[in-house]
């Protein structure tokens, strides 16, 4: 969806964004739940890439990169880390490369540094409804796959779904911090030739302007492990 090939004097090109990874007028791109990153997955042309969701993202987009391998999107080194999008009451996380590639991770606010997750697998082909953001985290009647390092887990009554959980939110430890002034250069060293996917995520995150702006996890967090 984003031309990450065209250079000029030997120089990555500008950014340029698929016009149908534009949201429609009212479609939330700063999804502040769950359910707006549904409504505007939904909004967007199928299937839904996962670069053209976070090129629908209204800038400038707020995060942080850290190269922790614990998680089901594990970093792939400082050079394709795994970057966190913080939004009013919500976090998106993804990576570049790797075994998490096509996974957008999501946690929603609750009291108490408490969050309730949610995955999605890309492309995304079909409508979503209220029950899809769960369904590849359900791992038994009372755990999801979140529960093995967020311990703790207890059922959001307040979301219809019962495959919904809720449980402690995590931050990185500050050593694993990857600058954006870094990423950015990986995102403008790219190679779409080589690593077409992996350059089409880290151009989706660094174009358009506004550039993003680096955004800490509230100190209350637990860090994990």
């Amino acid at each position: 969806m984003l031309d990450a090939s065209a250079r000029l004097d030997g120089a990555v090109a500008p950014y340029r964004v698929d016009p149908g990874c534009v949201a429609p007028e009212g479609v939330p791109t700063s999804p502040a739940t769950v359910g707006d990153v549904v409504t505007l997955l939904n909004s967007l042309p199928r299937p839904v890439t996962l670069p053209c969701f976070v090129a629908a993202l209204a800038r400038p987009l707020a995060l942080q990169a850290v190269d922790s391998v614990f998680s089901a999107q594990p970093a792939q080194g400082r050079r394709s880390p795994r970057v966190f999008a913080f939004f009013p009451g919500l976090i998106l996380s993804v990576v570049p490369e790797g075994p998490g590639v096509a996974l957008l991770e999501l946690g929603e606010s609750r009291p108490n540094d408490q969050s309730l997750k949610a995955e999605f697998e890309f492309p995304i082909a079909a409508e979503l409804d209220d029950a899809s953001p769960y369904h590849r985290v359900h791992y038994s009647e009372t755990l999801t796959t979140c529960g093995f390092c967020h311990q703790g887990e207890q059922r959001a009554e307040e979301v219809m779904s019962p495959l919904a959980f809720v449980s402690p939110a995590l931050r990185p430890r500050e050593y694993q911090r990857v600058p954006l002034s870094e990423l950015q250069a990986q995102a403008d060293a790219c190679d779409a030739a080589e690593e077409s996917e992996r350059c089409a995520i880290l151009r989706a995150l660094f174009g358009p302007q506004p550039a993003p702006i680096e955004r800490d996890f509230p100190t209350s967090y637990k860090t994990f492990f």
